[in-house]
């Protein structure tokens, strides 16, 4: 007979279900009695007919393992993006990480979520990462590896995680840099004579791009066409298909012009690692006393910019990568008083 606990928290009334039933046990929190007394007859039904299989063939098996397991086989496959296998990682360094995937339960995935909000001060989208890449693994596991786990722990920590607000989207930015900022940025980098990274040209040309940090310093001369004023970026970010989604892409007279002015000693038109990059921008920023300017803010003003020169949705689309006007349209903050001018 299952037994099913009244608890009381912040957030309210919860019932935990405990089945234990043949030498198995299976744990389970609903926020409504009468949802956890139907999953507690249906399961135990389930024990019953066999269709629930013994989880302690995979007792020793970890999150941690699953993890590599995933990368292993998974990414020959589908290659496993930058930002994901650092996510991927982490997750491997947290105390989830030791936690045995048969006994796996969604109080576990709370309370690393809760971890990385107090310890790591993490934000609910940065959270988001971590829960949408653990469901995935999970995921595979069960459909994939055949383990014989009843439910999906991740998904079942869901609706608890969005009432707890440590999940969400990440909030919009509308930060645009001024004229006044970028002269006085200009300004700062120019007076610093032992600055080895062309950092003025760098943020001329994510303006006049619009292209983002990664891109910028992944293009190369031979992908180059000054004659048709174009530039092949491969690996376009794209949230279906990275690898492969290569694009020729239109620069402006501005962008080709900075390019000119780049030594032709390295295949990358700006051989410079993107986080060095951005870091430099950050303290640069700091020194000249500019507030709250990300890099890829200008990616920002330089959306907006073509825009506001007259450029209809698809040309923009052509230029930035987006795919349709609702994901463009995050990055574009038009100025009030252009509209009616142009």
């Amino acid at each position: 007979m299952a037994t099913i606990r009244k608890r009381l928290g912040k957030k309210g009334v919860s019932y935990q279900v405990i089945i234990r039933r043949k030498g198995q046990e299976l744990t389970k929190t609903f926020t409504k009695k009468a949802q956890a007394e139907i999953w507690a007859r249906q399961t135990e039904a389930d024990i019953d007919r066999g269709e629930v299989r013994d989880s302690s063939s995979i007792k020793d098996e970890t999150v941690a393992s699953c993890i590599d397991r995933y990368i292993e086989e998974i990414h020959p496959v589908k290659p496993i993006g930058r930002s994901k296998m650092a996510v991927l990682e982490r997750i491997k360094r947290s105390p989830l990480a030791n936690k045995s995937i048969a006994t796996l339960k969604q109080e576990d995935i709370i309370e690393h979520c809760m971890l990385r909000k107090h310890q790591d001060g993490a934000e609910p989208a940065t959270i988001s990462q971590d829960v949408h890449y653990l469901r995935g693994i999970i995921k595979t596991a069960r459909g994939v590896w055949g383990y014989p786990l009843k439910s999906n722990p991740v998904e079942d920590a869901g609706e608890m995680l969005k009432s707890l607000k440590l999940i969400g989207k990440s909030k919009q930015r509308d930060r645009r840099p001024t004229k006044e900022e970028i002269v006085t940025l200009h300004d700062q980098i120019g007076a610093n004579k032992r600055m080895q990274i062309p950092m003025n040209d760098l943020i001329d040309f994510a303006i006049a791009s619009a292209f983002r940090l990664g891109e910028i310093c992944r293009i190369t001369w031979a992908d180059l066409n000054p004659e048709a004023s174009t530039v092949i970026i491969r690996d376009r970010k794209d949230p279906n298909q990275k690898i492969g989604n290569d694009q020729r892409v239109p620069l402006s007279d501005e962008a080709l012009e900075i390019i000119s002015r780049q030594p032709m000693e390295d295949p990358r038109i700006f051989p410079h690692d993107a986080r060095s990059v951005s870091a430099n921008f950050t303290r640069q920023c700091k020194k000249a006393g500019i507030i709250d300017l990300h890099f890829h803010d200008l990616r920002h003003e330089g959306t907006s910019r073509l825009f506001e020169q007259g450029l209809d949705i698809p040309r923009v689309a052509m230029i930035t990568g987006h795919k349709d006007w609702s994901m463009l349209r995050r990055y574009t903050q038009l100025k009030p008083e252009e509209v009616f001018r142009k």
